[in-house]
């Protein structure tokens, strides 16, 4: 027979020519099928390939980059991701046994349920265009005959009570080949009957020398004749990718149930559950899904599909109920279920801001790390902690979820805490229904706002979170104003994150301004870069360094002066080389400046000048400033506009937010 390889370059240029989607002869599909068995597969066992691909193991987490690419990625959720790959991964084997399992994902409002269903039909299709899927039509006196359900041409191969010999089908059914539908069989038997009788007929003609020679490699195989009178019978089409979507609580399920099956093209079928309406979807409709159950579904039109589509079913409601039994749970037996907590990575919740367009012209730079910082903490419910809460305890527990989904290492200890409350196949104690979604906290901030669209600064965040905070009030009129205090060690934590993201950049500003800094802030990274590349000298137990026109210097007298420079020198030296030390534990880098100051203020040494550099307190209760502070005022304003990237109205606030600190 024809070199494999050399039969895979002619199907990969058609593939690739101008008749990408037009048809093939059955003989060529062949080919291809012994050249790369994956066309035959069917979608879960594609699904699963995509996310597993490139996959890697670090520690005891599995990563999946799948899930952190795109329009679409997901941040953060590493458990709930595991526990979705092995979701598909036994989706895939239950398919390659004629099984119809479901994978459902159950979690509140704004987990990521839609996100991940929109990652999955980015990631099939994009797959399908490099990795073709085939269907098939018949050709009945120049009349084409399409396959009602899109299915696989193997399946002509494979299908029982044909002329196929049955070690050919047996081969075939190994590759995932099934019975035709039932439209299918009867054109097929029909068709062929009749197209191997004229290939009889020739045959016996050409043994007495009048018959047309035929040019095909698959006749030097005993019994596969029948496969080449296939060629004159059916046209093989690339299959375009498609998922579909329904809601189960829409009012026509039942008349477009049938419908949307087809349209899915042997891709991912999703059904969405809107939990608010459970009670009224109607009984039709689950009877609908119990044929999903099955390996063969009769449709309306007379056709018996094999289903080749994963089912996703969406729920924002408790599952226990779904999973006990009654007549709500028609599906437990096929339910893989998925248990998609809410987001408990601040890094990753600060992603979800970005992408929720925000009605603002502009977003003041740490603006959401605020909210997220916000969110996520109101996610942690301490009442079902193993031992009391307090508010170390809160912020350490937000610290090692932030580790854990960010592929940072974890000590013995937080992996145990992570496995106790981060539970897997299971519903968390945290993130799990707790706690506010961004899109509420998005709407909540809107509405307070009062047309103050401009920009999101970093005022009216915290104005939002707690006005009391602000107006040095002790309390505040509405109770309303202050419903968000029930989450006091989350408000506590989302505060002081304000508060140190405007005292780093007010500080940061200040060392550009009051020592003239050539170079501004670029200037101060450069030596903070130095000061680093002088603590990796030490520790490779250098002592002395040549500096510039001086010559041989200490590195420990090189080190003090350098910090000096940048403020961050006092009494407590090794204060200030412990907070590098330990963010570089922590998130598993060096920092560069602004984010150790923002992540330890502390560093920063209120020195007289600094203090005395304008009348903060003056500025903290929003008063008059002479002539003098309005020019050096305008100058730190300068310098967060130019180099660090406020715009004037963010930028006041970083200055009003941060006075108070240095106040």
């Amino acid at each position: 027979m024809t070199n494999m390889v050399e039969g895979k370059k002619d199907i990969d240029k058609l593939n690739t020519e101008k008749h990408r989607y037009g048809s093939m002869k059955f003989t060529d599909y062949i080919q291809e099928i012994k050249a790369d068995s994956t066309i035959t597969e069917s979608s879960a066992e594609r699904l699963y390939n995509i996310v597993s691909k490139d996959s890697f193991k670090k520690e005891d987490v599995r990563e999946y980059p799948f899930f952190r690419k795109g329009r679409h990625s997901i941040r953060g959720l590493t458990d709930v991701i595991n526990q979705e790959v092995l979701g598909i991964y036994a989706v895939a084997q239950f398919s390659k046994n004629g099984q119809m399992p479901l994978i459902i994902h159950v979690g509140p409002t704004g987990s990521g349920k839609t996100e991940m269903g929109k990652l999955f039909e980015d990631g099939l299709v994009n797959y399908l265009e490099e990795n073709p899927r085939y269907t098939f039509y018949f050709v009945d006196d120049g009349k084409e005959l399409p396959c009602p359900i899109n299915e696989d041409p193997i399946n002509l191969l494979a299908t029982s009570r044909s002329l196929i010999p049955d070690n050919i089908r047996k081969e075939f059914i190994e590759k995932g080949g099934k019975n035709l539908c039932r439209t299918c069989s009867n054109n097929y038997n029909r068709l062929l009957q009749k197209e191997y009788s004229k290939f009889e007929e020739n045959q016996e003609q050409k043994s007495k020398g009048s018959g047309v020679e035929i040019d095909s490699e698959i006749m030097e195989e005993e019994g596969q004749s029948v496969i080449y009178a296939l060629n004159n019978v059916v046209k093989i089409t690339r299959l375009k990718p498609q998922m579909a979507s329904i809601q189960l609580t829409h009012k026509e399920f039942p008349n477009i149930f049938e419908r949307v099956i087809k349209e899915a093209n042997r891709g991912i079928l999703n059904i969405e559950i809107d939990d608010t309406k459970m009670d009224d979807i109607p009984k039709t409709n689950y009877q609908l899904l119990l044929k999903l159950r099955d390996v063969s579904l009769p449709l309306k039109d007379g056709s018996l599909m094999t289903p080749d589509f994963v089912v996703f079913l969406y729920s924002n409601r408790d599952l226990r109920e779904f999973l006990e039994g009654g007549d709500n749970n028609p599906l437990v037996d096929r339910l893989y279920p998925v248990f998609v907590r809410r987001n408990l990575s601040y890094s990753a919740e600060s992603e979800i801001f970005r992408k929720n367009d925000l009605p603002f012209e502009h977003i003041s730079p740490g603006a959401t790390e605020v909210l997220s910082a916000f969110a996520v903490g109101t996610r942690i419910n301490v009442k079902n902690s193993h031992k009391e809460f307090d508010e170390d305890d809160f912020n350490n527990l937000l610290d090692i979820y932030e580790k854990y989904d960010t592929g940072l290492s974890l000590n013995d200890v937080e992996k145990e805490v992570v496995k106790k409350r981060l539970p897997p196949h299971l519903q968390t104690i945290d993130g799990w229904n707790t706690g506010k979604s961004s899109g509420r906290i998005g709407r909540e901030l809107f509405s307070t706002l009062d047309n103050q669209y401009a920009c999101l600064t970093l005022e009216k965040i915290i104005n939002y979170l707690n006005p009391a905070f602000l107006t040095h009030k002790d309390s505040v009129n509405s109770d309303e104003d202050f419903e968000n205090t029930k989450y006091s060690y989350s408000l506590n934590t989302a505060l002081k994150l304000a508060t140190n993201i405007a005292f780093a950049r007010l500080s940061v500003s200040y060392l550009a301004t009051a020592y003239e800094i050539d170079g501004g802030i670029k200037k101060i990274e450069e030596l903070f870069s130095y000061y680093k590349s002088l603590l990796d000298k030490k520790i490779e137990f250098e002592t002395e360094i040549d500096v510039i026109g001086i010559g041989k210097v200490s590195i420990d007298k090189e080190l003090e002066n350098i910090s000096k420079k940048l403020n961050a020198y006092d009494t407590s030296f090794e204060n200030f080389n412990g907070a590098i030390e330990t963010y570089k534990v922590e998130k598993g880098r060096f920092p560069d400046f602004l984010e150790l100051v923002t992540f330890r203020p502390d560093i920063i040494n209120l020195d007289d000048n600094m203090k005395k550099y304008l009348p903060w307190e003056r500025i903290t209760d929003r008063g008059e400033i002479n002539k003098e502070d309005k020019e050096k005022y305008e100058k730190l304003k300068n310098v967060l506009k130019d180099s660090l990237g406020h715009c004037d109205e963010c930028a006041d606030s970083i200055i009003f937010v941060g006075a108070g600190g240095i106040y």
